[in-house]
């Protein structure tokens, strides 16, 4: 066990663990509710109050990394926050539960225009332990995104990411994930969920989109969940022109439409451009419910990997029958 002289400690891979092993830059306390931007964030004891200060602080490249304190009210943001500084990790503090309740970074309720949320530009950031949602009553946003990743090499772990959480987001650009491969390549998403968290009926809805030629992209024990009330809605979008390039592997991950809270059944889970065929999005052990099949026609560009179960029912849920 590390200690630190506030008494932080290590648990479950916050501060050092195995799943980020080493802390070699210096450390930013951030507490939304009792921080000040008039500290130093050096410790618990002098945290800053906003995500935008103690980026300010972090020197990129340097393994700085800021730390996300759970105080019961989120990080809210009144415009986009561009994480953009490299090798500058956040982490949060908190029960690490994967399904929320995590150090949460919000839109601000009294802004209604904020199209994307988080904006990942940086590159080798590792994130964990954040529930990143986007959703305020009488939004005006044409297509929200709460997670826009444009960097490359960042790893997410144990993170809720939330789209569409108010009903007036009921557009078609509302969107949890937007993989933008102009620059992004070499991601990875573990242990993560994915959410559209109200009733949406627009036209063209995906949970989880990629463009322009993203790829090696990685989606690790991950849920993807929706509630939709349209059966045109997606979990996973890649309809552009050359939207993927390299393969996109989804492994060991959970694809739900939430039939029985309501939702209705999807025609397909995803839905890929087929006249610009580029990249592949691989299934290896994936779970379906609330969809009627995985794809609304055959393609090869989306393969299932297993054991025991035909190319038509694949890794769709089947109803118990009793013996």
């Amino acid at each position: 066990m590390t200690t630190f002289s506030d008494c932080v400690f290590q648990y479950g891979g916050l501060i050092t663990g195995a799943q980020f092993p080493v802390q070699s830059g210096k450390s930013i306390f951030v507490k939304p509710r009792t921080g000040s931007d008039l500290n130093t964030g050096a410790s618990l004891r002098d945290a800053v109050q906003t995500l935008s200060r103690a980026l300010f602080l972090a020197t990129p490249d340097q393994n700085d990394t800021v730390y996300l304190v759970d105080e019961g009210v989120p990080a809210a943001q009144t415009e986009t926050l561009v994480w953009g500084k490299s090798a500058v990790h956040l982490i949060g503090i908190n029960a690490q539960s994967e399904l929320g309740g995590m150090s949460s970074i919000t839109q601000d309720p009294s802004v209604k225009d904020i199209d994307t949320l988080f904006f990942l530009t940086g590159q080798h950031c590792f994130i964990s332990n954040i529930h990143i949602q986007q959703g305020v009553s009488a939004n005006v946003a044409t297509s929200p995104v709460a997670l826009l990743v444009f960097g490359h090499n960042n790893q997410l772990t144990n993170c809720r990411i939330v789209g569409g959480a108010d009903s007036s987001m009921n557009v078609a650009g509302v969107r949890a994930v937007v993989v933008d491969g102009s620059n992004a390549i070499g991601n990875s998403f573990r242990q993560c969920s994915f959410n559209i968290d109200s009733s949406i009926s627009a036209l063209n809805v995906g949970v989880i989109e990629f463009i322009n030629l993203a790829g090696h992209t990685i989606f690790e024990d991950c849920l993807i969940t929706s509630t939709a009330a349209s059966n045109t809605m997606v979990l996973v979008k890649a309809t552009g022109v050359e939207a993927i390039r390299g393969p996109v592997w989804f492994v060991n991950c959970g694809f739900t439409n939430l039939i029985n809270a309501g939702a209705t059944a999807l025609t397909a889970a995803i839905s890929v451009n087929v006249s610009s065929p580029r990249g592949t999005i691989i299934l290896h052990n994936p779970c379906l419910v609330g969809a009627t099949d995985w794809c609304a026609a055959d393609t090869d560009l989306v393969k299932l990997l297993g054991f025991g179960l035909t190319a038509q029912n694949f890794g769709i849920a089947q109803n118990l029958t009793a013996a």
